[in-house]
């Protein structure tokens, strides 16, 4: 499950990540969504081209995965500078 802030909820519900891609709300808090997948590396990818505009509410563990992943991102750029 997904959520997405007011702006990109558009451009969700126009095109779908996915095709098992479930509405769950869609309001002036954002849109939740539910797609009926096997968490993978392309997930991630997309997950995180939206930046801070998505928020991961399940699985749990794909949340910690992206967190670990955005934590390795920050930790490099801080190692490089």
């Amino acid at each position: 499950m997904l959520k997405f802030d007011s702006r990109n909820a558009p451009y969700v519900i126009t095109k779908p990540l996915h095709h098992t891609q479930q509405i769950i709300e869609n309001g002036e808090n954002g849109l939740i969504i539910r797609i009926d997948v096997i968490p993978n590396f392309e997930l991630e990818r997309e997950i995180l081209g939206f930046g801070e505009n998505i928020e991961i509410l399940a699985p749990k563990r794909l949340k910690q995965q992206i967190q670990r992943r955005i934590t390795k991102m920050v930790e490099k750029d801080k190692s490089e500078n």
